[in-house]
């Protein structure tokens, strides 16, 4: 017994070592993007990402947690903007606008409360006349935690389907008016 316990410990200890030595050497950056074409002008899409209170009309994750709590500061759009989440699946966190270049870029800061920060940009390149590339990214640093180097090795293809559905919900939005989600909005300060 004395001996399975030695062997079962030198095991662990290796497993546990190797675990430590392999995130060591994992990119401690993440990203994930997806790219859509809509058929609409940037100066009529993105006004449906620049407002907060447009995002939540298609939010791949506002569609998911329908019960999710919006709360939103006074201002909606542009620069400054920011709102809170709080819901049974989506947990806890915040989304600020950090940077907004008209038609062409948004910048925007998350808070997953324990669960670390992350930045989103959103790019609007017109394809013609009346159409527009819209790049949705995503882009984080887990630092030295392990855990979350390990997870960052898998973070295009957890959040990428979300950003598709996200993204065929703005192009449904902007091309033909149907907004996916109805939204109900706490204002504060």
């Amino acid at each position: 017994m004395k001996a399975f316990l030695k062997w079962s410990g030198i095991v662990l200890g290796s497993l546990i070592a190797l675990f430590v030595l392999v995130g060591l050497f994992l990119p401690a950056e993440y990203s994930a993007s997806r790219s859509i074409e809509i058929q609409k002008s940037a100066d009529q899409v993105f006004p449906l990402v620049n407002s907060l209170e447009e995002q939540q009309k298609w939010s791949p994750w506002r569609e998911a947690d329908p019960k999710m709590e919006i709360t939103w500061t006074d201002q909606v759009a542009g620069v400054g903007a920011k709102y809170s989440w709080t819901g049974p699946k989506s947990g806890t966190g915040s989304m600020e606008i950090v940077k907004s270049v008209e038609n062409q870029s948004i910048d925007t800061a998350l808070d997953f409360q324990e669960q670390g920060q992350a930045m989103a940009t959103w790019t609007f390149e017109p394809t013609g006349e009346n159409s527009v590339k819209v790049t949705w990214a995503f882009s984080g640093d887990s630092g030295w935690n392990l855990m979350g180097r390990f997870f960052g090795l898998f973070m295009d293809s957890f959040i990428g389907p979300d950003f598709e559905r996200g993204l065929s919900n703005l192009k449904k939005l902007a091309e033909t008016g149907e907004a996916t989600n109805q939204v109900e909005s706490i204002r504060t300060e």
